[in-house]
């Protein structure tokens, strides 16, 4: 599994009352996420922020994310230093 950067622009939901020619500024929100890329798909991304070893079974995930492919901005893997 590589180890990745997302870098993805995030929905903005407001409750609190705005006049209209504030609310009119609201503006998606830049997002940063770095994680196990699960899978690359043509719809979305899955990312995974932590790997468990659970009972002698292969690795488990601790925390999953789908991230749909609209919202990306970029994805950049990461290189393993020494």
């Amino acid at each position: 599994m590589d180890l990745v950067v997302v870098r993805w622009m995030d929905t903005v939901f407001e409750d609190t009352g705005q006049h209209i020619q504030e609310a009119v500024k609201t503006a998606p929100v830049p997002r940063v996420n770095v994680g196990y890329l699960l899978r690359d798909g043509k719809e979305k991304v899955v990312l995974c922020f932590g790997l468990v070893e659970k009972d002698g079974e292969g690795p488990w995930c601790d925390g999953i994310m789908a991230i749909p492919k609209g919202m990306i901005v970029s994805v950049t893997r990461l290189e393993e230093k020494a």
